[in-house]
């Protein structure tokens, strides 16, 4: 059978090699998760380099994105010390108006192929939180389409937690963002310590960091860039940048295989067909 590359090189021009490199990865996934929607808010590239790597089973991890793993790990830990099993739901937690948290908590809607995996999220006080963890440093300016000072990517995936969070809740959450390169991270552990009530914790994290409530506009949003990500799937081909910052590109995590990169065009590592023709 002739190699996937082959078949769907045919009519490409010789001259967009960056195109014919990329081509035969740009696949639908069934499920759009809220990790690849904000990579595509950042960079419309980014989420399927990081498919192509994932198939080729190619190793991206960077040192950064270690720090950040044992950083969630210990956050997590301390928002669930002392927590017991339980059976009990979100829904039975915001009707009697316990005190209930979860971690790594999977959000998922079928008929609207959406998934997400929330990082905290807990209810208190008859209140719904998702708490999305990132561990990197607050932005110096607000966000002008959020009124906030967040990175819009970072908000959109949070937005998609919120609503996939209504359905599974019945309920509209408080979303916060936390940005655990400030003393954010530190002054929560040290709290969960010394009182041992991750629950106070958590009320006081949400009072002193960027909180919202999703809002129509802020839907309009998201489901505008859910309909441009499944387009651009659709497409054989990899979609450009939307921004024209070398510097930004430079920072990013996949520039090293990126035929798009404004930084140092042309220079990429190649992911070879037959690697990924036997990855699927």
């Amino acid at each position: 059978m002739e190699p996937r590359q082959s078949r769907l090189d045919v009519g490409l021009p010789e001259i967009d090699l960056a195109q014919r490199w990329a081509n035969y990865r740009v696949l639908r996934k069934s499920f759009v998760s809220a990790t690849a929607l904000a990579s595509f808010h950042h960079c419309p590239v980014k989420p399927f380099l990081e498919r192509v790597l994932q198939a080729a089973g190619l190793d991206r991890a960077t040192w950064a994105m270690r720090q950040g793993l044992a950083a969630h790990e210990a956050f997590q830990s301390a928002a669930t010390a002392g927590a017991e099993p339980t059976p009990r739901t979100f829904r039975e937690a915001l009707h009697d108006g316990s005190f209930l948290v979860a971690v790594e908590y999977p959000l998922r809607d079928e008929r609207r192929m959406l998934r997400g995996i929330a990082d905290v999220a807990f209810a208190a006080a008859s209140q719904a939180h998702i708490v999305e963890l990132k561990n990197a440093r607050p932005p110096p300016t607000t966000d002008p389409t959020w009124g906030l000072p967040v990175r819009p990517e970072h908000a959109l995936q949070l937005e998609l937690y919120g609503l996939l969070a209504r359905e599974d809740f019945g309920a509209t959450p408080t979303l916060t963002l936390v940005y655990m390169q400030d003393a954010s991270k530190a002054d929560f552990l040290e709290s969960t310590r010394t009182s041992g009530r991750p629950q106070d914790a958590l009320e006081a994290l949400v009072e002193s960091h960027p909180t919202w409530r999703p809002t129509a506009e802020h839907d309009a949003l998201l489901k505008q860039t859910i309909r441009e990500l499944r387009r651009a799937e659709r497409r054989p081909f990899l979609p450009q940048p939307t921004h024209g910052d070398p510097a930004r590109c430079g920072q990013c995590t996949m520039r090293a295989w990126c035929p798009r990169r404004l930084d140092r065009p042309g220079e990429f590592q190649h992911v070879s067909a037959a690697l990924l023709e036997r990855a699927t």
